[in-house]
Protein backbone atom coordinates (compact mmCIF):
# COMPACT_ATOMS: atom_id res chain seq x y z
CA UNK A 1 0.00 0.00 0.00
CA UNK A 2 1.12 3.69 -0.66
CA UNK A 3 1.83 4.38 3.31
CA UNK A 4 3.84 1.70 3.39
CA UNK A 5 5.46 2.38 0.17
CA UNK A 6 6.52 5.52 1.86
CA UNK A 7 7.88 4.10 4.79
CA UNK A 8 10.20 1.73 3.36
CA UNK A 9 11.84 4.95 1.04
CA UNK A 10 12.30 7.07 4.51
CA UNK A 11 14.61 4.84 5.33
CA UNK A 12 16.55 4.19 2.45
CA UNK A 13 17.68 8.25 2.74
CA UNK A 14 21.00 7.64 4.13
CA UNK A 15 22.29 10.84 2.81
CA UNK A 16 20.70 13.36 4.43
CA UNK A 17 19.94 13.53 7.76
CA UNK A 18 15.66 13.50 9.20
CA UNK A 19 15.09 17.24 11.11
CA UNK A 20 13.10 16.71 14.08
CA UNK A 21 9.61 17.51 11.91
CA UNK A 22 11.06 14.63 9.64
CA UNK A 23 11.00 12.39 12.42
CA UNK A 24 7.43 13.53 13.77
CA UNK A 25 6.13 13.26 10.51
CA UNK A 26 7.59 9.59 10.24
CA UNK A 27 6.03 8.96 13.82
CA UNK A 28 2.80 9.85 12.50
CA UNK A 29 3.33 7.36 9.40
CA UNK A 30 3.82 4.46 11.45
CA UNK A 31 1.31 5.24 13.78
CA UNK A 32 -1.22 5.00 10.79
CA UNK A 33 0.09 2.20 8.80
CA UNK A 34 2.06 -0.20 11.85
CA UNK A 35 0.07 0.61 14.88
CA UNK A 36 1.64 1.98 18.02
CA UNK A 37 3.89 0.22 19.39
CA UNK A 38 5.87 0.59 16.29
CA UNK A 39 5.74 4.06 16.33
CA UNK A 40 6.79 4.12 19.73
CA UNK A 41 9.67 1.90 18.71
CA UNK A 42 10.84 4.09 16.14
CA UNK A 43 10.75 7.56 18.61
CA UNK A 44 13.25 5.77 20.97
CA UNK A 45 15.59 5.12 17.91
CA UNK A 46 15.84 8.62 16.98
CA UNK A 47 19.23 9.82 18.31
CA UNK A 48 18.78 12.04 21.67
CA UNK A 49 19.24 15.00 19.97
CA UNK A 50 15.96 15.38 17.63
CA UNK A 51 13.79 13.43 20.48
CA UNK A 52 12.15 16.83 21.66
CA UNK A 53 9.04 17.76 22.11
CA UNK A 54 7.03 17.67 18.99
CA UNK A 55 8.05 13.66 18.72
CA UNK A 56 6.25 12.59 22.04
CA UNK A 57 3.67 15.92 21.04
CA UNK A 58 3.03 13.50 17.63
CA UNK A 59 2.93 10.55 19.27
CA UNK A 60 0.28 11.28 21.89
CA UNK A 61 -2.08 12.60 19.88
CA UNK A 62 -1.93 9.35 17.82
CA UNK A 63 -2.47 7.54 21.06
CA UNK A 64 -5.44 9.46 21.79
CA UNK A 65 -6.94 9.03 18.29
CA UNK A 66 -6.93 5.47 19.00
CA UNK A 67 -8.34 5.78 22.39
CA UNK A 68 -5.50 3.99 24.03
CA UNK A 69 -5.76 5.17 27.78
CA UNK A 70 -2.42 3.42 28.86
CA UNK A 71 -0.39 4.22 26.32
CA UNK A 72 -1.53 7.93 26.42
CA UNK A 73 -1.07 8.53 30.06
CA UNK A 74 2.53 6.87 29.72
CA UNK A 75 3.88 9.20 26.80
CA UNK A 76 2.22 12.12 28.59
CA UNK A 77 3.97 11.25 32.30
CA UNK A 78 7.56 11.06 30.27
CA UNK A 79 6.45 14.89 28.42
CA UNK A 80 6.29 16.27 32.20
CA UNK A 81 9.72 14.93 32.66
CA UNK A 82 11.65 18.40 33.18
CA UNK A 83 13.29 18.62 29.85
CA UNK A 84 9.90 18.38 28.22
CA UNK A 85 7.80 21.14 29.34
CA UNK A 86 4.17 20.05 28.57
CA UNK A 87 2.02 22.99 26.86
CA UNK A 88 -1.66 23.31 26.79
CA UNK A 89 -1.90 21.27 23.65
CA UNK A 90 -0.73 18.37 25.32
CA UNK A 91 -2.97 19.00 28.08
CA UNK A 92 -5.68 19.52 25.66
CA UNK A 93 -5.08 16.33 24.51
CA UNK A 94 -5.68 14.30 27.92
CA UNK A 95 -8.91 16.26 28.23
CA UNK A 96 -10.43 14.84 24.77
CA UNK A 97 -9.16 11.94 25.81
CA UNK A 98 -10.92 11.67 29.25
CA UNK A 99 -13.64 13.35 27.98
CA UNK A 100 -14.47 10.20 25.90
CA UNK A 101 -13.36 7.35 28.56
CA UNK A 102 -13.28 8.96 32.28
CA UNK A 103 -14.40 12.12 32.39
CA UNK A 104 -13.91 12.48 36.60
CA UNK A 105 -10.00 12.56 35.20
CA UNK A 106 -10.24 16.03 33.87
CA UNK A 107 -10.41 17.76 36.83
CA UNK A 108 -6.73 16.07 37.53
CA UNK A 109 -5.93 18.08 34.08
CA UNK A 110 -7.36 21.35 34.89
CA UNK A 111 -5.23 22.01 38.42
CA UNK A 112 -2.27 20.51 36.79
CA UNK A 113 -2.27 23.46 34.17
CA UNK A 114 -3.29 26.21 36.38
CA UNK A 115 0.07 24.82 38.35
CA UNK A 116 2.41 24.62 35.29
CA UNK A 117 0.82 28.41 34.51
CA UNK A 118 -1.02 26.97 31.44
CA UNK A 119 -3.70 28.89 29.87
CA UNK A 120 -6.64 27.53 28.54
CA UNK A 121 -7.07 27.92 25.16
CA UNK A 122 -10.35 27.84 23.45
CA UNK A 123 -9.92 24.44 22.87
CA UNK A 124 -9.96 24.00 26.31
CA UNK A 125 -13.07 25.77 26.84
CA UNK A 126 -14.53 24.60 23.60
CA UNK A 127 -14.10 20.79 24.97
CA UNK A 128 -15.41 21.97 29.04
CA UNK A 129 -18.35 23.73 27.72
CA UNK A 130 -19.11 21.16 25.46
CA UNK A 131 -19.15 18.53 28.67
CA UNK A 132 -21.15 20.83 30.71
CA UNK A 133 -23.54 20.67 28.58
CA UNK A 134 -24.30 16.96 27.60
CA UNK A 135 -23.98 16.64 31.30
CA UNK A 136 -27.16 19.01 31.14
CA UNK A 137 -25.54 21.40 33.45
CA UNK A 138 -26.24 24.89 32.59
CA UNK A 139 -24.88 26.54 35.68
CA UNK A 140 -21.43 25.04 34.63
CA UNK A 141 -22.12 26.07 30.75
CA UNK A 142 -22.28 29.43 31.96
CA UNK A 143 -19.30 29.68 34.76
CA UNK A 144 -17.34 28.43 32.13
CA UNK A 145 -18.65 30.49 29.51
CA UNK A 146 -17.50 33.62 31.78
CA UNK A 147 -14.33 32.02 32.03
CA UNK A 148 -13.23 31.95 28.87
CA UNK A 149 -14.46 35.73 27.91
CA UNK A 150 -12.70 36.50 31.29
CA UNK A 151 -9.49 35.43 28.98
CA UNK A 152 -10.47 37.74 26.34
CA UNK A 153 -11.47 34.46 24.24
CA UNK A 154 -14.67 35.37 21.97
CA UNK A 155 -17.48 32.32 21.55
CA UNK A 156 -17.11 31.27 18.10
CA UNK A 157 -19.90 29.50 16.43
CA UNK A 158 -18.81 26.05 17.19
CA UNK A 159 -19.11 27.07 21.09
CA UNK A 160 -22.31 29.17 20.54
CA UNK A 161 -24.00 26.41 18.61
CA UNK A 162 -23.42 23.86 21.41
CA UNK A 163 -24.85 25.99 23.73
CA UNK A 164 -27.85 27.11 21.61
CA UNK A 165 -28.64 23.09 20.93
CA UNK A 166 -28.34 22.42 24.58
CA UNK A 167 -30.89 25.73 26.01
CA UNK A 168 -33.10 24.72 23.75
CA UNK A 169 -33.16 20.83 24.92
CA UNK A 170 -33.68 22.50 28.49
CA UNK A 171 -36.78 24.50 27.13
CA UNK A 172 -35.03 28.14 27.35
CA UNK A 173 -35.77 28.76 23.67
CA UNK A 174 -35.81 32.60 25.00
CA UNK A 175 -32.03 32.22 26.12
CA UNK A 176 -31.31 30.40 23.24
CA UNK A 177 -32.79 32.77 20.66
CA UNK A 178 -30.33 35.34 22.33
CA UNK A 179 -27.09 33.13 21.29
CA UNK A 180 -28.94 32.09 17.78
CA UNK A 181 -29.49 35.88 17.02
CA UNK A 182 -25.28 36.50 18.26
CA UNK A 183 -24.56 34.08 15.81
CA UNK A 184 -26.25 35.45 12.66
CA UNK A 185 -24.58 39.01 13.58
CA UNK A 186 -21.58 37.21 13.34
CA UNK A 187 -21.41 37.92 9.34
CA UNK A 188 -22.49 34.59 9.14
CA UNK A 189 -23.33 35.65 5.19
CA UNK A 190 -19.57 34.70 4.64
CA UNK A 191 -18.16 32.60 7.88
CA UNK A 192 -18.72 28.96 7.14
CA UNK A 193 -20.76 26.88 8.95
CA UNK A 194 -22.98 29.87 10.50
CA UNK A 195 -25.81 29.96 7.67
CA UNK A 196 -25.80 25.94 8.47
CA UNK A 197 -25.57 26.31 12.22
CA UNK A 198 -28.54 28.93 12.16
CA UNK A 199 -31.03 26.74 9.74
CA UNK A 200 -30.57 23.68 12.05
CA UNK A 201 -31.02 25.77 15.18
CA UNK A 202 -34.21 27.90 13.95
CA UNK A 203 -36.01 24.78 12.98
CA UNK A 204 -35.30 23.60 16.48
CA UNK A 205 -36.84 26.80 17.75
CA UNK A 206 -39.86 26.40 15.18
CA UNK A 207 -39.36 29.49 13.07
CA UNK A 208 -40.43 28.04 9.97
CA UNK A 209 -40.32 31.95 8.33
CA UNK A 210 -36.68 32.38 9.65
CA UNK A 211 -35.88 29.11 8.20
CA UNK A 212 -37.04 30.03 4.77
CA UNK A 213 -35.15 33.69 4.83
CA UNK A 214 -31.63 32.02 5.85
CA UNK A 215 -32.42 28.94 2.73
CA UNK A 216 -33.63 31.44 0.22
CA UNK A 217 -30.04 33.58 0.70
CA UNK A 218 -28.03 29.81 0.69
CA UNK A 219 -29.95 27.98 -2.01
CA UNK A 220 -27.80 31.16 -4.89
CA UNK A 221 -24.67 29.01 -4.01
CA UNK A 222 -25.37 26.65 -1.36
CA UNK A 223 -22.44 24.45 0.05
CA UNK A 224 -22.55 20.52 0.91
CA UNK A 225 -23.31 20.99 4.19
CA UNK A 226 -26.03 23.97 4.15
CA UNK A 227 -28.09 21.73 1.91
CA UNK A 228 -27.37 19.01 4.45
CA UNK A 229 -28.78 20.87 7.15
CA UNK A 230 -32.12 21.53 4.82
CA UNK A 231 -32.37 18.09 4.44
CA UNK A 232 -32.12 17.38 7.83
CA UNK A 233 -35.06 19.79 8.70
CA UNK A 234 -37.48 16.99 7.92
CA UNK A 235 -39.81 17.89 6.05
CA UNK A 236 -40.33 15.78 2.47
CA UNK A 237 -41.21 17.92 -0.24
CA UNK A 238 -38.61 20.26 0.97
CA UNK A 239 -35.81 17.62 1.32
CA UNK A 240 -36.72 15.70 -2.34
CA UNK A 241 -36.15 19.07 -3.53
CA UNK A 242 -32.62 19.98 -2.02
CA UNK A 243 -31.80 16.69 -2.46
CA UNK A 244 -32.22 16.80 -6.55
CA UNK A 245 -30.81 20.41 -6.79
CA UNK A 246 -27.64 18.67 -4.98
CA UNK A 247 -27.88 16.41 -7.96
CA UNK A 248 -27.39 18.98 -10.54
CA UNK A 249 -24.73 21.06 -8.31
CA UNK A 250 -22.85 18.15 -7.84
CA UNK A 251 -21.62 15.21 -9.88
CA UNK A 252 -20.64 12.84 -6.61
CA UNK A 253 -23.04 13.30 -3.45
CA UNK A 254 -22.16 12.36 -0.32
CA UNK A 255 -23.90 8.77 0.64
CA UNK A 256 -24.52 10.51 3.79
CA UNK A 257 -26.79 12.69 1.64
CA UNK A 258 -29.10 9.51 1.20
CA UNK A 259 -29.40 8.77 4.51
CA UNK A 260 -30.10 11.76 5.55
CA UNK A 261 -33.60 11.49 3.28
CA UNK A 262 -34.02 8.37 4.48
CA UNK A 263 -34.27 9.70 7.34
CA UNK A 264 -37.00 11.75 6.44
CA UNK A 265 -38.94 9.46 4.72
CA UNK A 266 -38.99 8.01 8.27
CA UNK A 267 -40.03 11.14 10.70
CA UNK A 268 -42.95 11.72 7.99
CA UNK A 269 -45.57 9.07 6.71
CA UNK A 270 -45.95 5.40 7.24
CA UNK A 271 -42.97 3.21 7.47
CA UNK A 272 -44.66 1.18 3.81
CA UNK A 273 -44.81 4.57 2.05
CA UNK A 274 -40.90 5.12 3.68
CA UNK A 275 -39.62 1.76 2.81
CA UNK A 276 -41.17 2.26 -1.03
CA UNK A 277 -39.19 5.85 -1.48
CA UNK A 278 -35.94 4.43 0.44
CA UNK A 279 -35.68 1.12 -1.90
CA UNK A 280 -36.29 3.87 -5.62
CA UNK A 281 -33.35 6.24 -3.63
CA UNK A 282 -31.28 3.34 -3.71
CA UNK A 283 -32.15 1.85 -6.58
CA UNK A 284 -31.32 5.49 -8.36
CA UNK A 285 -27.69 5.41 -6.92
CA UNK A 286 -26.95 1.87 -7.11
CA UNK A 287 -27.93 1.11 -10.80
CA UNK A 288 -26.44 5.08 -11.81
CA UNK A 289 -24.89 4.30 -15.16
CA UNK A 290 -24.81 8.01 -16.48
CA UNK A 291 -22.19 8.43 -18.82
CA UNK A 292 -19.30 10.68 -17.33
CA UNK A 293 -20.85 10.31 -14.04
CA UNK A 294 -18.50 8.09 -11.22
CA UNK A 295 -20.70 5.97 -9.32
CA UNK A 296 -21.67 6.32 -6.23
CA UNK A 297 -21.25 3.53 -3.45
CA UNK A 298 -24.35 4.20 -0.75
CA UNK A 299 -22.24 3.86 3.09
CA UNK A 300 -23.14 0.96 4.45
CA UNK A 301 -24.97 2.00 7.44
CA UNK A 302 -27.37 3.80 4.47
CA UNK A 303 -28.40 -0.16 3.30
CA UNK A 304 -28.69 -1.49 6.74
CA UNK A 305 -31.22 1.27 7.15
CA UNK A 306 -33.29 0.16 4.49
CA UNK A 307 -32.85 -3.01 4.82
CA UNK A 308 -34.37 -2.95 8.64
CA UNK A 309 -37.42 -0.88 7.20
CA UNK A 310 -37.95 -4.06 5.40
CA UNK A 311 -37.17 -6.73 7.90
CA UNK A 312 -39.23 -4.96 10.33
CA UNK A 313 -42.09 -5.10 7.85
CA UNK A 314 -41.32 -9.06 7.39
CA UNK A 315 -40.52 -8.55 3.63
CA UNK A 316 -38.18 -11.08 3.46
CA UNK A 317 -37.92 -10.53 -0.63
CA UNK A 318 -36.43 -6.93 -0.70
CA UNK A 319 -34.77 -7.83 2.51
CA UNK A 320 -33.07 -10.57 0.32
CA UNK A 321 -32.47 -8.17 -2.24
CA UNK A 322 -30.71 -5.53 -0.71
CA UNK A 323 -28.69 -7.91 0.56
CA UNK A 324 -27.32 -8.90 -2.84
CA UNK A 325 -26.99 -5.00 -3.70
CA UNK A 326 -25.11 -4.74 -1.22
CA UNK A 327 -22.40 -7.56 -1.66
CA UNK A 328 -22.82 -6.72 -5.57
CA UNK A 329 -21.27 -2.62 -3.55
CA UNK A 330 -18.77 -4.63 -2.04
CA UNK A 331 -20.06 -5.04 1.34
CA UNK A 332 -19.13 -8.87 1.86
CA UNK A 333 -18.65 -10.68 4.71
CA UNK A 334 -20.09 -8.99 7.63
CA UNK A 335 -22.26 -10.27 10.10
CA UNK A 336 -24.88 -7.49 10.76
CA UNK A 337 -26.83 -7.82 7.37
CA UNK A 338 -27.26 -11.79 7.94
CA UNK A 339 -28.79 -10.76 11.49
CA UNK A 340 -31.14 -8.39 9.96
CA UNK A 341 -31.93 -10.85 7.35
CA UNK A 342 -32.30 -13.63 9.60
CA UNK A 343 -35.16 -11.26 11.82
CA UNK A 344 -36.45 -10.54 8.59
CA UNK A 345 -37.92 -14.23 8.03
CA UNK A 346 -38.90 -14.33 11.64
CA UNK A 347 -41.25 -11.55 11.20
CA UNK A 348 -42.38 -13.24 8.10
CA UNK A 349 -42.67 -16.55 10.67
CA UNK A 350 -41.27 -18.29 7.38
CA UNK A 351 -38.29 -20.26 7.72
CA UNK A 352 -34.99 -19.32 6.07
CA UNK A 353 -33.77 -22.27 4.30
CA UNK A 354 -29.80 -22.90 4.04
CA UNK A 355 -28.99 -19.87 5.99
CA UNK A 356 -26.55 -20.95 7.77
CA UNK A 357 -24.95 -22.72 5.23
CA UNK A 358 -24.59 -19.13 3.35
CA UNK A 359 -23.30 -17.37 6.00
CA UNK A 360 -19.90 -20.64 6.17
CA UNK A 361 -19.60 -19.91 2.28
CA UNK A 362 -18.69 -15.92 2.86
CA UNK A 363 -17.03 -16.81 6.39
CA UNK A 364 -19.48 -15.26 8.35
CA UNK A 365 -19.87 -16.51 12.31
CA UNK A 366 -22.96 -16.36 14.10
CA UNK A 367 -22.44 -14.84 17.47
CA UNK A 368 -24.69 -15.88 20.41
CA UNK A 369 -27.13 -13.39 19.69
CA UNK A 370 -27.65 -14.28 16.01
CA UNK A 371 -27.50 -18.29 16.72
CA UNK A 372 -30.50 -18.01 18.94
CA UNK A 373 -32.37 -16.03 15.68
CA UNK A 374 -31.57 -18.57 13.33
CA UNK A 375 -32.70 -21.50 16.04
CA UNK A 376 -35.86 -19.59 15.70
CA UNK A 377 -35.97 -19.36 12.28
CA UNK A 378 -35.11 -23.32 12.39
CA UNK A 379 -37.68 -24.19 14.88
CA UNK A 380 -40.24 -22.49 12.46
CA UNK A 381 -39.26 -25.33 10.21
CA UNK A 382 -40.47 -27.58 12.30
CA UNK A 383 -43.40 -25.92 12.86
CA UNK A 384 -44.08 -26.02 8.93
CA UNK A 385 -43.16 -29.97 8.58
CA UNK A 386 -44.97 -30.86 11.99
CA UNK A 387 -48.37 -28.80 10.11
CA UNK A 388 -48.02 -30.09 6.59
CA UNK A 389 -50.40 -33.48 5.52
CA UNK A 390 -48.61 -36.62 4.98
CA UNK A 391 -49.39 -36.29 1.03
CA UNK A 392 -47.13 -32.94 1.45
CA UNK A 393 -44.43 -34.23 2.88
CA UNK A 394 -44.13 -36.85 0.74
CA UNK A 395 -43.92 -34.45 -1.74
CA UNK A 396 -41.38 -32.07 -0.65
Amino acid sequence: MPAGVSLDLLGTFKHFELSEYDHASRIGLIAKVQGLDAAEKYLNEVPDSWRGMLLYRTLLAHCVRAINRQKTEAVFLKMREPFLPITTYDCNQMIVLYKIIDRSKIADILPLMKEENLKPSRLTYRILIALKCELKDTMGMEQEIEAMKSQGLQLDIHVLTIVSVHLISKGLKDKALVIVDEIERGNTRTLIGGRTALLSLYASLGRANDVSRIWTVCKLDPTMNECLAAIALGKVEEAEAVFEMMLEKWKKVSSKTYADLLDVYVQNNKISEDVGKADSILTKVVEDKTSGRRRVRPMFTTFLYARELYAKLGDRHNTEKWLFRMRQSGYKGRLRPYEILTQAYINAKTPACGLRKRMKAENVHPNKSCSLKLAETESLKREVLLFKSPRKCQKS
